[in-house]
């Protein structure tokens, strides 16, 4: 059975999130419906003795609750700057796939991606030989803005 609406597959999808998302939500409901179909018992209310210990079974009760629960936590500057260092690097390997995956599906497309040190890149996309695009990304300082990732861009619009 297709978790995603006419069965569609993730791979067609304009976004691949948005059939996670259908996917995540037909599972959420398949559980609950096992769930609701289950027989409950109070955790409190010993069942009796099956006679052999091989068809002994353990009936929880399903309590919603928050999963993401979690206590405050303070990151030392060591924490901090691992994981400036491992965002940036996850950042550029995920551009990197991404490229990979475009040039790909798109005949003529190449890509120029240079790594000019362990915090910054550059990337130019030409079709057929001719450049329509260009950026830059790098690890700023702690001035540049939020997650210190910095990017410039340049861009045609036959790129889109």
């Amino acid at each position: 059975m297709a978790a995603t609406i006419d069965g569609k597959p993730i791979t067609r999808f304009a976004s691949h999130d948005e059939g996670y998302v259908q996917v995540v939500n037909a599972v959420s409901r398949a559980i609950a419906d096992m769930e609701a179909k289950k027989p409950q018992r109070r955790a409190n209310i010993p069942s009796p003795a099956p006679e052999s210990p091989m068809f002994q079974t353990t009936d929880m009760v399903f309590i919603p609750r928050s999963s993401n629960l979690s206590l405050p936590r303070n990151f030392t500057d060591l924490d901090k700057d691992r994981a400036r260092r491992e965002g940036f690097d996850y950042v550029a390997l995920y551009f990197e796939n991404s490229l990979d995956e475009l040039k790909n599906r798109h005949a003529g497309l190449e890509i120029d991606l240079h790594r000019l040190d362990a915090d910054s890149f550059t990337c130019a996309v030409y079709i057929n030989g001719s450049k329509v695009g260009q950026c830059a990304i790098w690890r700023g300082n702690q001035h540049h803005g939020m997650g210190d990732i910095c990017y410039s861009q340049d861009s045609d619009q036959t790129l889109q």
